[in-house]
């Protein structure tokens, strides 16, 4: 009878815990709009028109007005675009007709951007200014300027205005934890230009706390404990 009481609780320990138990996880790519899931987004409409000159660094904020950004771009400025469509100029690229695009204004970057607070994804689609093939790369660091993702994704600059720019963006299971992007393309004259700036500000799952592993650890140790002594029993 103590025996099976001893494994009743071994069950019950592991039962509880395991399922609950968070894994650690770090951050992913991803390459769709719809992948990345966000419930908030930058317009760089908010700018101006385009050809308007955009002084570095500037602030804006989200749609939603739950994150202010600061952008910069340390070899030089920012100017609006508008990619080529129905009363629309600026840009012939790969983009929806009129989107509203941030360029780089023939510098190469990278294109920074800081989230106050952090984000748990963000993302954007993407286009080198030189025409044929390139790739963009987007570097992803936390709170504490630690570079935790940095992610490319390969590409092909043209004008055919078809919506066809690849979309760079990256997402961290483990919550908010994205403070700073930054993008950059590795062609030879390497400006590029970005659309609507998709955020996901809610948290997607949580890594445990300094407590939570302390309990998890203290339930392990009565789990192990408890199997020792199931064990001595069953050879008595």
């Amino acid at each position: 009878m103590k025996n099976f009481k001893v494994i009743l609780l071994v069950f019950f320990v592991f039962g509880i815990l395991v399922p609950s138990v968070p894994v650690f996880a770090a951050p992913a790519i991803v390459t769709s709009r719809a992948a990345l899931g966000g419930d908030d987004f930058i317009d760089w409409s908010d700018l101006g028109s385009s050809f308007t000159v955009v002084a570095d660094p500037f602030a804006i904020s989200s749609d939603s007005g739950d994150i202010d950004a600061t952008v910069s771009n340390p070899t030089g400025q920012f100017e609006r675009r508008d990619q080529v469509g129905p009363g629309c100029s600026g840009w012939s690229g790969v983009f929806n007709p009129c989107d509203a695009l941030l360029w780089t204004q023939d510098t190469v970057g990278p294109m920074v951007i800081v989230f106050d607070p952090p984000v748990a994804a963000a993302g954007a689609q993407i286009q080198s200014d030189t025409f044929g093939a390139f790739t963009a790369r987007i570097d992803v660091y936390n709170s504490a300027n630690s570079l935790i993702g940095s992610f490319s994704l390969g590409g092909t600059s043209s004008g055919a205005g078809d919506n066809s720019a690849i979309f760079l963006g990256a997402s961290d299971p483990a919550g908010a934890t994205i403070a700073r992007i930054e993008y950059s393309c590795n062609t030879v004259s390497s400006d590029f230009a970005i659309n609507q700036l998709d955020l996901r500000i809610g948290q997607v799952s949580s890594i445990p706390t300094l407590n939570e592993w302390g309990m998890i650890i203290f339930s392990l140790l009565i789990a192990g404990t408890a199997l020792i002594i199931m064990r001595k029993k069953m050879a008595a």
